[in-house]
């Protein structure tokens, strides 16, 4: 009897091990998963407080035209992974330059329309380079007293925000712009004044004038920046005649002197913000590369950045892509957009380097430098437009400003979503980029999902989904071959149709035609696409045999799928704003139980969401108050997403069950 007790006894003991064992390697197995999903980017995915306004998005379903999928075997697969959620994509991605040599745009209707149909929800302003030597207050013929006659090398012009001529944006212009078009500003103030002032404090002078901006602005502005690409030889303030300046600054542009600066202008314009009772974010420059060819460069972010760490907003950085000034081919111009990734890891190394954890980077300015084959103005830069939407989502900025609205011809070297002062082409023609990157935001949902190709040196796959359940995807055929792509989307539950439009380049100009055509349909004119591209009906197949499609050469496709995913739900996995780390769940890892701390929100829903994006718990009219609550769980082991609703929005986060 004794020994039966003990046998009895060393089984139970046994069998508790092999249980306590099997919930330890699923915990492993949960947090290899875990890992997996922070090692393939989403832990970068930090845009803060660019999504704090971040709305769901409902597809809308365009007309068609009836159409037979390719008969051909595939050459290449897309597979899209409907439950793997890479971000919430920000609205500010979308953005656009308005400088101020634009003209005035207000007034003209038809452009008014064509801006709010592309929809790019912020514009940056007054410039580029000549936002530090722009008055913005100031009208031609005032006599500003504290500024050298001379301020660059080649050009001593200055530029005033209160000259009301029609080839020009005052600021009060841009502010009926804005209204016009139903978008958000970002203002760059001029910074390089604090350089170049010969004032006995420049630098609190300049932040003064900033601060003054803001004041008067009075709340319709909320993103800032402080200059322009300060760290270029380039740029007004580089460097100053010393013999003029009169608080001992170098004669040079350093990384840490522009930081020390930095703050006193965040001072400034954030205790002006503050007695109007507006909130304000505030980027500073940042410089995109590891090296350059100047020192003043190559060693900007890690001079500054000590200094400016965490108390700046957001860090602003520029690309043009490709090399300068070079003739480049359609594969250096297609292929540069992988470069993306690399601005944004380059900021966020620099920022840890110097202790500091990641805040928002935006890219305010984007394009090519590609000339001498009118690169600039082709639907191949449409292409390549399309690219870099695509992957700026994908890596996760929270904001992002193509340069520019308008600009000027060069022979083609024009940066302008617009025609401006083109031979024999109306005056604000949209360029093809306008169309692929209206198309773009048309059809790409609210989430980024994860997409791969099985040819990715020919075609690029971007996906989404909306909140309405519909997958929205974008291709790029970067190959001058045409390609016949099947398209796998798991987890995932097709409909009845799928719809898209087909941008093409026409033959016009080698490859790199001015033309672009929608569904075989362009302009009758040398330059743009079609007039009427609303009315442009869908191509569009039933789903009942699968998804196929046909990529011309040097083409993309913007794809809106009918069907539903309850990954939709769960809406990127992981909120990373201010909101969101004010929520605390433990134990997490957890078994049976955990305890909410809902800080200061007042949470009335939680749901929560397996791997699959099932959703597994679901708590109606959970509370009202903000005060700590248990849920106890009969889950099975492994990782799940918690979405908690409260008054401030829907907020989601990770939790591992072992």
């Amino acid at each position: 009897m004794a020994f039966k007790v003990e046998r009895t006894c060393s089984f139970e003991i046994f069998f508790k091990f092999i249980a306590i064992a099997r919930y330890f390697m699923r915990f492993i197995f949960s947090l290899i998963i875990c890992s997996l999903f922070i090692i393939s980017g989403r832990a970068q995915n930090f845009q803060g407080f660019f999504l704090d306004d971040w709305q769901a998005k409902d597809a809308l379903t365009p007309s068609f035209t009836d159409t037979i999928p390719p008969t051909d075997d595939p050459a290449n697969t897309i597979t899209i992974n409907a439950a793997d959620t890479i971000t919430r994509i920000p609205k500010y991605i979308y953005g656009n330059n308005a400088n101020v040599w634009s003209t005035r745009m207000h007034d003209n209707p038809k452009l008014m329309t064509n801006i709010r149909n592309m929809n790019p929800h912020v514009l940056r302003y007054p410039g580029g380079s000549l936002s530090d030597v722009f008055f913005w207050n100031h009208a031609p013929g005032d006599t500003i007293h504290d500024i050298p006659e001379t301020i660059l090398p080649d050009d001593a012009s200055i530029w005033y925000g209160r000259n009301e001529q029609s080839w020009t944006m005052s600021v009060d212009n841009f502010y009926r712009f804005l209204d016009s078009t139903g978008c958000e500003a970002l203002i760059s103030v001029n910074y390089a004044y604090a350089r170049y002032g010969t004032s006995e404090n420049p630098v609190n002078k300049a932040a003064h004038y900033a601060a003054e901006w803001v004041r008067y602005d009075n709340g319709r502005t909320r993103f800032w920046t402080i200059g322009n690409e300060n760290y270029g030889d380039w740029e007004a303030g580089y460097e100053i005649d010393t013999a003029l300046n009169q608080d001992g600054q170098p004669q040079y542009i350093t990384g840490s002197l522009y930081g020390q600066h930095a703050l006193v202008f965040i001072d400034s314009m954030k205790a002006a913000a503050a007695e109007i009772g507006h909130t304000i974010y505030i980027g500073v420059e940042a410089y995109d590369a590891e090296t350059s060819y100047t020192p003043v460069q190559t060693y900007w972010n890690e001079n500054m950045m000590p200094i400016t760490g965490n108390i700046v907003d957001f860090y602003s950085v520029h690309s043009y892509y490709t090399p300068y000034n070079e003739n480049s081919t359609v594969s250096t111009i297609l292929n540069s957009y992988t470069k993306t990734s690399s601005f944004k890891s380059t900021i966020l190394k620099d920022l840890s380097d110097a202790g500091y954890d990641p805040v928002p980077v935006a890219l305010t300015e984007w394009n090519i430098f590609a000339i001498g084959s009118m690169q600039q103005v082709s639907h191949i830069n449409g292409l390549h437009a399309a690219l870099v939407l695509g992957e700026a989502i994908k890596s996760g900025y929270g904001l992002a400003q193509r340069w520019d609205l308008a600009n000027g011809w060069d022979n083609g070297n024009d940066h302008g979503t617009f025609a401006r002062n083109e031979p024999d082409v109306e005056l604000f023609t949209p360029h093809p980029c306008f169309h692929h990157m209206s198309w773009f935001q048309r059809y790409f949902g609210d989430v980024m999902v994860n997409a791969g190709s099985s040819q990715p040196t020919a075609v690029v796959p971007f996906a989404s989904t909306f909140n309405s359940g519909h997958c929205g995807l974008v291709i790029v055929n970067k190959s001058n071959l045409e390609q016949i792509i099947d398209i796998d989307i798991q987890h995932y539950e097709l409909g009845e149709r799928y719809y898209w439009f087909t941008l093409t380049g026409g033959d016009d100009n080698g490859n790199f035609s001015r033309k672009v055509y929608i569904n075989g349909i362009g302009t009758e004119g040398i330059a743009g696409g079609p007039e009427d591209y609303n009315s442009i009906n869908a191509y569009s197949c039933l789903l009942e045999n699968g998804l196929k499609i046909y990529a011309p050469p040097y083409s993309a496709i913007y794809m809106l799928v009918e069907g539903q995913t309850s990954a939709t739900a769960i809406k990127a996995a992981e909120s990373t704003n201010n909101v969101c780390e004010s929520i605390s769940i433990n134990p997490n890892p957890a078994r049976d139980f955990i305890t909410i701390n809902p800080g200061k929100n007042r949470i009335h829903k939680i749901e929560i969401f397996n791997i699959l994006g099932q959703k597994v718990l679901s708590t109606e009219n959970f509370r009202s108050t903000a005060v700590p609550a248990r849920i106890n769980l009969k889950l099975t082991p492994g990782m799940y997403f918690i979405r908690f609703q409260s008054v401030k929005g829907i907020i989601a986060k990770k939790m591992i069950i072992f």
